[in-house]
């Protein structure tokens, strides 16, 4: 199976000791994250326009922080279809360094970069011979992204370019600065990663996202067994390229404060042992169909000589409280639809808003999610 997604924290990585500091578990958005990209086609035709979406949130305080998000692209069929082969790309694209030797002056960005949460990068074309034996020919486009709860470095990143000084990721991408020093800004406030987009030339391999709800619009989440609202679905939840006053979105997609329950929204009675396994057991779980998910992974039936389906998973997070089972499988390759994909929620001491999401994965580069509100009493 391919990796279609990654991101990571630019944090100093913990010594495997017997004790120490309790980790943060991936399910509980207590600062920056990323929590997921969307394709608008996983699996795209060669040379055409693909759209990319960025989830996001800031749970660092009261009150979000302003940020800023990044996309560089421009990386088509990098050797051995690893991200190292995309700097000297990068590099051939900035050319001669402007007059201020700075990034924005630099020829051939324009299509290398953008801000915001959205993203359009021209897929690959594709190989003459097949990366693997026995398998479809494709292309590839890698594309960077990162959030900033600060500024960036772009001047910086050029040089690095220029200079040869690139030798990870880290360094690879620009530096997220403290607005207030100028030194580089804490690991939890800066996440990046990339994705990749593959690309076929036969139409019988293209890909479409999961599908959240029924056909006719209807529910999308449902907390033990009841329909709730939702605050958004899928490409619903990403900012817009502007916002309602004609700016650029700085924080996430806004979320309604609420200050109690309200009819239609998810209400959950609070639990004195604060998101301890011995609280009530709250069931979460997005409405999906089978008839509408379900999909045959054709490059594997072709090369394996047998039916398999794509693979299927979800993955939940919360603002507070504690989730067990938070990663649940949904289709299985061989075995196909697992209609038990709830995850279970143990609800926070405090009353007040509480925030949920998941996002459904397939195997394929797919992604879809839904969050919605709810309010602990």
């Amino acid at each position: 199976m391919k990796a279609h997604l990654a991101w990571m924290t630019l944090a100093l990585t913990l010594p495997l000791v017997g004790c120490g500091p309790e980790l943060e578990r991936i399910s509980e958005v207590t600062g920056l994250r990323v929590i997921g990209v969307q394709k608008d086609a996983p699996y795209a035709a060669p040379e055409t326009d693909v759209e990319l979406r960025l989830l996001w949130e800031d749970a660092a305080g009261d009150t979000p922080r302003e940020t800023e998000r990044f996309w560089i692209g421009g990386c088509n069929n990098p050797p051995g279809d690893l991200y190292a082969g995309c700097f000297a790309q990068w590099l051939e694209a900035l050319g001669e360094p402007s007059d201020g030797n700075d990034a924005e002056g630099a020829p051939g960005l324009d299509r290398l970069l953008a801000q915001g949460d959205r993203f359009v990068t021209r897929s690959a074309p594709v190989r003459d011979t097949p990366a693997v034996a026995g398998q479809p020919s494709h292309g590839l486009s890698i594309v960077f992204f990162g959030v900033c709860a600060g500024q960036l470095d772009w001047d910086g990143w050029s040089q690095r370019l220029r200079r040869g000084q690139v030798d990870d990721l880290g360094s690879a991408l620009p530096y997220c600065l403290d607005p207030q020093t100028g030194e580089r800004a804490a690991p939890g406030d800066y996440v990046v990663g990339y994705s990749s987009v593959y690309s076929y030339a036969e139409e019988r391999y293209r890909n479409a996202n999961p599908v959240i709800g029924d056909e006719e619009g209807g529910a999308a989440f449902q907390v033990d067994g009841v329909d709730v609202e939702v605050d958004c679905v899928g490409e619903g939840c990403v900012c817009p390229e502007e916002s309602a006053d004609g700016e650029p979105c700085s924080t996430p997609f806004p979320v309604p404060e609420l200050t109690g329950c309200e009819p239609g929204v998810a209400c959950i009675d609070a639990c004195a042992a604060d998101g301890d396994p011995s609280c009530p057991e709250v069931d979460l779980r997005p409405v999906l169909l089978p008839e509408l998910n379900v999909e045959p992974n054709v490059i594997a039936q072709e090369v394996f000589g047998r039916d398999i389906e794509e693979a299927m998973w979800i993955s939940y997070f919360v603002d507070r409280g504690a989730l067990r089972s938070d990663l649940r499988l949904l289709n299985d390759s061989e075995t196909g639809w697992n209609d038990d994909y709830s995850a279970k929620f143990y609800a926070p001491r405090e009353p007040g808003p509480l925030r949920i999401w998941a996002v459904v994965r397939d195997n394929r580069g797919g992604a879809s999610w839904v969050r919605i509100p709810a309010y602990v009493r």
